[in-house]
């Protein structure tokens, strides 16, 4: 069916959820986790989009800050760097939790990891079009926002597993 296509028969509030999560992380996971918030199918596409951010960045960083050859790019090796490691942190972290007392179930973790990957997949493909237009010497704004966004992912991965498993 086409009219599924129409943006606006979207699910909008849904869509733009993983952006409330980095300005809200501890009250987008309580509602995750009690509310039932947040979508399996909408962090799905976020891990897909992560991977798919990353062969952007490969492929589109300037020449400038970019010492990757295109025709060395390896799509497998890229999706084993970037998915599969997201869903061995769900099965681990759901894996540790049984035996110590955690409450999450594998679709609450599956949704809070992805969610918390957002500022990652989101400072990849912006870093990759500002090295566009920026010179060597702004280098450092490039470091900024990734580390940033890093910085933040890890923030919000540690929230989603407290907040997910309820622990104090």
């Amino acid at each position: 069916d086409w009219s599924t296509l129409n943006p606006k028969k979207w699910n909008w509030p849904l869509i733009v959820y993983p952006f409330r999560a980095i300005l809200h992380p501890v009250t987008t996971f309580q509602e995750i986790k009690y509310e039932k918030k947040g979508s399996v199918g909408l962090a799905t596409l976020i891990i897909l989009l992560l991977f798919a951010s990353r062969i952007f960045n490969y492929l589109e960083t300037s020449f400038v800050f970019n010492y990757n050859r295109p025709e060395r790019l390896h799509l497998w090796i890229e999706f084993m760097s970037s998915a599969m490691p997201t869903l061995l942190w769900c099965i681990v972290n759901w894996s540790l939790c049984t035996l110590i007392d955690g409450e999450g179930r594998f679709s609450e973790i599956w949704i809070g990891t992805a969610y918390s990957f957002f500022p990652v997949m989101l400072s990849s493909v912006l870093c990759a079009v500002l090295s566009n237009v920026l010179t060597a010497d702004e280098r450092v704004f490039l470091t900024v926002i990734e580390t940033g966004a890093l910085l933040l992912t890890v923030l919000m991965l540690f929230i989603s597993s407290m907040i997910i498993h309820q622990y104090s």
